[in-house]
């Protein structure tokens, strides 16, 4: 595959495409809202989203998911309705890999023939065909009635008593039963049940997921051991790896010409520098999308992984979600593509995209704001309220989840500051460089930080204090500065306990007209001038380090200690 060459990809729900139901139900069933089908893409219709210069389509929903529609008639085990998100599914709780979504066919038993029809009605339309590849987890009752005569399915070789080996293709709990938050019964199918408990999609290791998390779906084991920290077990190869590479490769005899692959940094980088050069081997052209949240894997999954492209959804898709949502300005999307013209990443999609955003990054500190983050493994929150704050931070730590869980209050009157500053170059002002930042000193905050069941942390507003740091801008590539916050309860010269905090920097951007040196007293903020900064000489990196201001208001001594090395 020539990556060099612009691909413009045109994704499409597949299951809306063609619904002309004009109106929903919610929560309504597959009779009283209707699904578009795979015939629907009729060659008029794939010829016009060719005319708009699309290359490749992206068919998502196609590979057969759990639902609660009932298809027993055709063979179809029928799902629970306790482990089904909404009546007809989410399109990443897979049910089979080896078969196409019932919705999506006019004749059931004929599905998997309608399907090739749709890859030949593509292709004669000048259009490559892309199709979710869902590695990460499969749907709780995950069962191949279609899988081609020999295969071994999923987990039906699993040693159930055991919570780890990396010859299963599940995590378990032994001896624990399926619970948590989730409720498990339903009026017509009774309850669910399973025993012994299997892992969540979104590396939850234990028996108790919350509506919030991935309940629908368990968590593929690609030979990671999370539970006890043995580190990966690569070799030999284990058993996932070898069902995974044989569904692609089932999916690639179909005529397809590429893979989007879902949640792709949440299996080992190892499996697709396994797994990618064997089907590449037989399907040379065919290409390897990567859904890749951390910009840090970006290198790793392309060089590695051996990706063609990367699914840019921190940037362009977020963007792109954004500006159609109309919590951004569309401007952004010059900006966006200005950012990724180097490397592999795809820049340029077509996109079907409804919903509320909620990846937006608040605009600014004071402004009411929630923002949520999750991408399975780790969950971020920050509220902004009008008298309070709220961070929160969960992801897994040495098989354990870690929760950091912080609320700050914020006085009605209570005063930040805010300072937008230019950069210089030898002497000369940098058009295109700029820093603002905004800080907020003073909070009262309480809380705690968990590891598992053990309270790392407790915090009470009666002696901790915290300070928010807002920052924007375009930074030079090279920068030096000093930069130091510290708040808590003083007694003053009246006797009485006051909030006392301070806010002192050099060398940021060009301090000629504003500086961010502040001091703050009962929430008032005292503006100072510049900090002459006296280091530490070279090398003596525990010497006191001195901040005098040009008002001589501000004269402090900072002595560094440590109290463990990294």
């Amino acid at each position: 595959m020539n990556t060099a060459e612009k691909i413009i990809i045109y994704q499409v729900f597949t299951r809306l495409f063609g619904n002309r139901n004009p109106r929903c139900t919610s929560n309504g069933s597959l009779a009283e809202n209707g699904c578009g089908k795979m015939n629907d893409f009729t060659p008029q219709a794939l010829k016009e989203i060719r005319k708009l210069g699309a290359t490749h389509i992206w068919y998502t929903g196609v590979l057969a998911h759990a639902t609660q529609t009932d298809y027993t008639k055709y063979g179809i085990e029928k799902n629970h309705p306790a482990v089904v998100k909404g009546k007809a599914g989410s399109p990443y709780a897979i049910r089979d890999y080896y078969d196409v979504d019932p919705d999506l066919a006019v004749n059931v038993r004929k599905r998997m023939g309608e399907f090739e029809a749709l890859v030949e009605r593509t292709h004669a339309a000048g259009l490559k065909m892309i199709i979710d590849f869902v590695p990460n987890h499969v749907a709780r009752q995950y069962h191949s009635t279609a899988k081609p005569e020999g295969v071994r399915d999923l987990g039906e070789d699993d040693d159930t008593s055991m919570d780890f080996s990396p010859n299963n293709n599940f995590y378990y709990l032994p001896g624990q039963k399926l619970a948590g938050d989730v409720n498990l019964y339903d009026e017509q199918a009774g309850s669910y049940e399973e025993m012994p408990a299997k892992a969540t999609g979104n590396n939850r290791f234990d028996a108790y997921p919350t509506p919030n998390d991935w309940y629908e779906t368990v968590k593929l084991n690609y030979g990671v051991d999370f539970f006890h920290n043995t580190g990966c077990h690569f070799s030999p190869a284990p058993d996932t790896w070898h069902k995974m590479k044989d569904i692609l490769l089932f999916w690639a005899g179909k005529g397809i010409d590429g893979f989007r692959c879902d949640m792709a940094e949440m299996v080992p980088c190892e499996f697709w520098g396994w797994a990618i050069p064997q089907v590449k081997a037989q399907y040379p052209e065919l290409i390897f999308i990567a859904e890749v949240y951390n910009p840090n894997e970006y290198r790793n999954y392309l060089y590695n992984g051996h990706f063609d492209y990367l699914y840019d959804k921190v940037g362009l898709y977020d963007t792109l979600r954004a500006v159609i949502g109309g919590y951004a300005s569309a401007v952004l999307l010059e900006l966006d593509k200005t950012r990724n013209r180097k490397g592999k990443i795809i820049t340029s999609m077509s996109l079907f995209l409804g919903g509320k955003n909620k990846y937006v990054l608040p605009e600014n500190g004071d402004k009411p704001n929630y923002f949520e983050y999750n991408n399975g493994k780790f969950k971020c929150i920050f509220d902004t309220k009008a008298t309070s704050r709220k961070i929160y931070f969960e992801g897994p730590v040495k098989g354990k989840k870690f929760v950091c869980d912080i609320d700050m209050d914020l006085f009605e009157d209570h005063e930040s500051i805010t300072i937008v500053t230019p950069f210089k170059k030898r002497g000369k002002f940098l058009p295109t460089r700029f820093f603002m930042t905004m800080k907020q000193n003073c909070m009262p905050a309480y809380g705690t930080v968990k590891l598992g069941d053990e309270t790392l942390y407790t915090f009470k507003k009666e002696d901790t204090m915290c300070v928010l740091d807002w920052g924007r801008g375009v930074w030079p590539y090279r920068n030096v500065w000093y930069w130091g916050n510290g708040a808590k309860m003083v007694k003053g010269a009246d006797g009485k306990e006051h909030m006392f905090g301070f806010e002192i920097t050099w060398g940021i951007g060009c301090e000629d007209n504003a500086t961010e040196t502040c001091l703050f007293w009962d929430g008032k903020a005292h503006k100072i001038g510049s900090v002459d900064v006296e280091t530490f000489p070279k090398g003596k990196y525990m010497q006191p380090w001195k901040f005098v201001s040009e008002d001589g208001r501000f004269n402090l001594t900072m002595t560094p200690y440590y109290d463990q090395l990294c």
